[in-house]
């Protein structure tokens, strides 16, 4: 009993040193994660039948499977191809071109690409990237089934063969069942002689061991043998036995797989889904990646027309520009994920909508991406390069991997790690075809805006009087301070609230009124917040009542006060952020962290200041985040928010503990957006990518022209064309930007109705000196307000009237070289019954009877 007395205490703290201990586990490795699984899509296609063709014959050796008032859809039972038959203008859609077989440039790799809809990667046994093509690897093995589903078409896919190789082909036999069931039962001596030789006698026990060295080694060697075994009559039966004979396991799994992909008509448009959930292998699973309809709608190399991409505004490339010294354009979708960036190139424009289009004289095609658009990279290439079309087509990443290293001593090797979270979803795309007068980019532009509205992503304006004056003002910063030489960091005010409301009353002063103001770093430590779980204001930048003043001037004005928030990125040393729970990891394990880009360096993994680092948010505890600040925001009674990173960042967590992947990590992030949206309708989106475009009243940083790729022949405002009259926009501030030419920033803006936005402080720049902050050097607005003044009252002039009225067209006039205003010399945009001519080249032009003078404009309006 004593002895029982004395070990209670020992007991006691053993005890509480493993609750410690299970506490810290829980908090570094548990925690909740949201359950996401009711966001993804998955389709369910109940009525499956035989297929039964139609009586429609447009498209020669091939049946009719599905129409509608506009399209016929036609397949092929020899091949599985498709074709879409437009009644509009009887143009026939391929998806895969008929004369591929007499292309001069294509090799027989890139034949067998051009006759398949599906490329199918994925991780084979060794965790190396392998890839199946739908023909090759399926149609042409007849292994590509067709069924009727409701308007369309199914095809069900058997990728791989079950031939067994060489793995069919025992390691030992005897000399008997070698002889007995090959070697006689092949007629010609040299095969005889060479599989011969592939065998020799075994010194330990009687038979024959197969040679693996030499039939690895040689792939020719390797199919002989296979050959002649097969032809022999040798089956899995016999290799069960000389297997088991030799005391032998036989451990053989195909790289086999069955999938489907749907194919639907409605209305003038193809919907295209292949389920990921339905994909079926005889092993685990390691799907990659797709590649989708790679050559469907292919123009050749005697066919005019283009392509369009959505490079930042949009961008044209000519078929057949000659341009194949030049790499092909690729884009990912909503940019390169923050968690494997670390460098960035010197000019890039994000991908905002998953689209793109291919026109050919009366006949054109837009594409875009239904389900899958996070995991999307957009392709496009001329002809001339691996064959004779100009092709685009959407690939899709499902699975990241990454190497790890190995070392031990001098010794030094490295082994795959693979995604585990991979997106189970949908992937989905729809075509919408195009006739006539629409068979062009602005009749794209005019579909997709079409659909938008027809979901309830878009709706018309009813605002009007001036165009808006957008204004993004830096609140509060922390600037390290020194007290008898002990460094801190302190809250500095670069713009109180009452110092923001002098300079609203100085433009209110110039006749601007409409001013929408983004406010940064008036919460949680300022403009480098910490996670916006809980609320605390910034009280050097001002009492409730100095906002609540500068709300009322802004608002008087038909202004508003936007408080920016970052949901997705938090600052490194953020309060009430668990980061070893709720931070973001990549495949290795290591915290998603990036910091503004070092412009020397060109990295995010070098910032020049340590204080500038930002830790990524796992997107699985975003949507706890939001519960936590919807009543704490709805406690500050203001009735607008800035979302800084929801609708323009999309970001997964790829390590094996709680992984999300990409695609879900869009879908949580729009459902959070929904969820704001019905709290405050009146919202300010940073970026706008397009599952943002529902719950936004206005858009700031919205590209304006496209990024320079070298193959790119044209830039369009095609952002702008599908937005206006439904969003209004703005781009990046015209004073942070990294060149300024204030003629050539204002024709842009004149070009594709894009309002004015700068971004301002009160203090200059020497408060910022030695900070993060100090790539905002040129914010003072005693320095831009003139400029400022001066820029907006010549684009009010011009657009005052138009503020619902979207963008009906745009025409290049007269090409230009890169380098110039979006690339080109002249441009004129139609808003409603007016139009705005762009003259940004060096000499007069002559439009009708009036000549537009070098770097200026013209409006007419009728």
């Amino acid at each position: 009993m004593k002895r029982l007395k004395k070990m209670i205490p020992r007991l006691c703290f053993v005890a509480a040193i493993a609750i410690v201990i299970a506490v810290v586990y829980v908090r570094g490795t548990g925690g909740d994660v949201y359950d996401f699984s009711h966001l993804t899509p998955r389709a369910n296609v109940t009525e499956i039948q035989p297929f039964e063709p139609l009586a429609y014959t447009h498209v020669p050796n091939m049946l009719a499977a599905a129409q509608t008032e506009f399209l016929v859809l036609y397949v092929s039972q020899a091949d599985a191809s498709i074709a879409v038959y437009d009644r509009r203008n009887s143009h026939v859609w391929h998806s895969n071109p008929l004369n591929r077989q007499s292309d001069p440039i294509a090799n027989q790799f890139e034949e067998n690409i051009m006759r398949s809809k599906l490329g199918f990667h994925y991780f084979n046994e060794d965790r190396n990237t392998a890839t199946y093509w739908s023909y090759r690897d399926s149609a042409a093995l007849e292994q590509a089934e067709l069924f009727s589903i409701p308007n369309g078409v199914r095809v069900s896919f058997t990728m791989g063969t079950t031939s067994l190789g060489i793995r069919g082909v025992p390691d030992i036999i005897s000399e008997e069942r070698l002889y007995d069931l090959v070697m006689s039962q092949i007629e010609d001596e040299y095969d005889r002689a060479f599989l011969r030789q592939q065998f020799v006698r075994m010194r330990q026990r009687p038979g024959y061991v197969r040679k693996s060295n030499n039939l690895e080694q040689s792939n020719v060697a390797r199919r002989e043998v296979v050959r002649m075994f097969e032809e022999a009559g040798y089956t899995f039966e016999d290799l069960l036995y000389d297997n088991e004979a030799a005391g032998l396991e036989l451990d053989i799994s195909l790289d086999v797989f069955h999938l489907y992909m749907d194919f639907m008509l409605e209305g003038d448009s193809l919907i295209v889904n292949l389920p990921i959930s339905q994909v079926e292998s005889e092993r685990d699973n390691l799907l990659r990646g797709l590649d989708i309809m790679r050559y469907f709608g292919a123009g050749s190399a005697d066919e005019e027309g283009y392509i369009f991409v959505p490079s930042g505004s949009g961008a044209l490339i000519e078929f057949n520009n000659g341009k194949t010294n030049h790499e092909p354009f690729m884009g990912v979708v909503y940019g390169v994920d923050p968690l494997n960036s670390m460098f960035v190139p010197q000019e890039t424009h994000d991908i905002r909508l998953p689209v793109f289009g291919i026109a050919k004289e009366d006949a054109a095609i837009l594409a875009t991406v239904v389900n899958g658009s996070a995991l999307t990279m957009i392709n496009a290439d001329i002809s001339g390069r691996v064959s004779s079309f100009n092709t685009a087509w959407f690939g899709f990443t499902l699975r990241e991997s990454d190497s790890a290293s190995v070392a031990a001593f001098e010794w030094e090797s490295s082994m795959t790690i693979i995604q585990e979270s991979a997106y189970d979803g949908d992937i989905t795309v729809r075509y919408f075809f195009l006739a006539g007068d629409d068979a062009n980019y602005q009749g794209m532009a005019r579909a997709y805006q079409n659909y938008l509205v027809d979901n309830g992503v878009l709706t018309p304006l009813t605002s009007t009087g001036d165009v808006p004056f957008y204004l993004s003002i830096l609140g509060a910063i922390e600037k390290q301070e020194f007290v008898l030489g002990t460094p801190y960091f302190a809250t500095v005010p670069m713009t109180t609230y009452r110092q923001g409301a002098q300079i609203i009353e100085m433009l209110n002063a110039h006749g601007i009124y409409a001013i929408q103001t983004q406010w940064m770093g008036w919460f949680n430590r300022g403009a480098n917040h910490d996670v916006a779980t809980g609320i605390s204001p910034v009280r050097q930048v001002g009492s409730t009542n100095d906002r609540d003043n500068l709300i009322a001037l802004l608002e008087a004005g038909d202004g508003g006060f936007y408080p920016a928030v970052r949901f997705q990125s938090v600052r490194r040393d953020s309060r009430g952020f668990n980061t070893s729970r709720e931070a973001a990891q990549d495949l290795l394990g290591y915290l998603g962290v990036y910091a503004s880009v070092n412009r020397e360096m060109l990295r995010r993994s070098d910032p020049t200041f340590r204080s500038d680092i930002y830790v990524l948010v796992h997107p699985g505890v975003l949507p706890f985040h939001v519960d936590s600040f919807i009543p704490a925001f709805t406690n500050q009674g203001i009735n607008a928010l800035a979302l800084a990173d929801l609708g323009d960042t999309v970001t997964q967590s790829t390590h094996r503990r709680n992984g999300i992947d990409r695609e879900s990590a869009r879908l949580i992030a729009a459902e959070q957006l929904a969820r704001l949206h019905d709290q405050w309708d009146n919202i300010m989106i940073s970026g706008g990518n397009d599952y943002s475009l529902f719950a936004a009243r206005h858009l700031v940083d919205v590209p304006t022209q496209a990024a320079r790729f070298y193959i790119l022949d044209h830039s369009i405002p095609f952002v702008q064309m599908v937005l206006r009259g439904f969003v209004e926009y703005s781009s990046t501030p015209i004073n942070t930007r990294d060149s300024f030419d204030g003629t050539e920033i204002l024709l842009n803006m004149l070009a594709t109705g894009t309002a004015p936005h700068f971004m301002w402080t009160y203090q200059p720049m020497e408060f910022m000196s030695f900070t993060q902050y100090q790539r905002y050097y040129s914010t003072h607005y005693q320095l831009w307000y003139e400029t400022a003044i001066e820029m907006y009252q010549i684009f009010n002039e011009v657009f005052a009237g138009l503020r619902t009225t979207p963008m009906t067209d745009f025409e290049i006039l007269c090409p230009g070289t890169p380098g110039s205003i979006g690339w080109h010399s002249v441009t004129v945009s139609q808003f409603g019954s007016t139009r705005v001519y762009v003259n940004a080249s060096n000499q007069p032009f002559e439009a009708g009877s009036v000549t537009i003078p070098a770097q200026g404009f013209w409006v007419e309006r009728n």
